[in-house]
């Protein structure tokens, strides 16, 4: 049985100076690595939703990018090189949903975070605790649904259980 974790987490702005690096070894503490069980569903944004899109392509786990809008309206004020990884994360991707075909609306982060939440049996977050924004909406309607919630935070190889 494959078990599907949905990743939500801050930007790197918001995670004091976090890289990839240590969510790696975060994950590969956990055994994630070794796993020929797991599915990411990730949802295309800088940080966490890039990082676990790496981590599943380094590793060969199988992920599905959940867009709120098309990637020229996800990426539209990023730089190139984000714009490109967002592009190439799709290219890797196994499957590809978009919530909004049409035009940017800041509603359709929600949107995505509830698609990726009800695709999964777990939702793994990169957390600091901040009770506003998309992670604690994401968090909250996940804990809503009966979906546990593990935070990596501060990324020391351990898991956080979310109450």
């Amino acid at each position: 049985m494959t078990t599907t974790i949905a990743f939500t987490g801050h930007r790197p702005k918001d995670l004091e100076g976090a890289t990839y690096m240590q969510f790696r070894d975060a994950l590969d503490a956990l055994g994630t690595s070794v796993r020929t069980d797991l599915r990411f569903v990730v949802g295309g944004a800088l940080g966490v939703d890039h990082w676990a899109a790496l981590y599943a392509r380094d590793h060969s786990i199988p992920y599905t990018i959940i867009l709120p809008f098309p990637p020229e309206v996800m990426g539209k004020f990023w730089g190139e090189a984000d714009r490109r990884a967002l592009l190439s994360d799709i290219d890797h991707s196994e499957e590809l949903q978009i919530v909004n075909h049409i035009v940017y609306d800041v509603r359709g982060y929600n949107k995505r975070n509830e698609w990726m939440v009800n695709m999964a049996q777990v939702v793994f977050a990169v957390w600091t605790g901040k009770r506003t924004g998309g992670t604690a909406n994401c968090i909250r309607y996940a804990k809503e649904q009966g979906v546990p919630v593990w935070n990596l935070w501060p990324l020391d190889g351990k898991l956080h259980r979310v109450k």
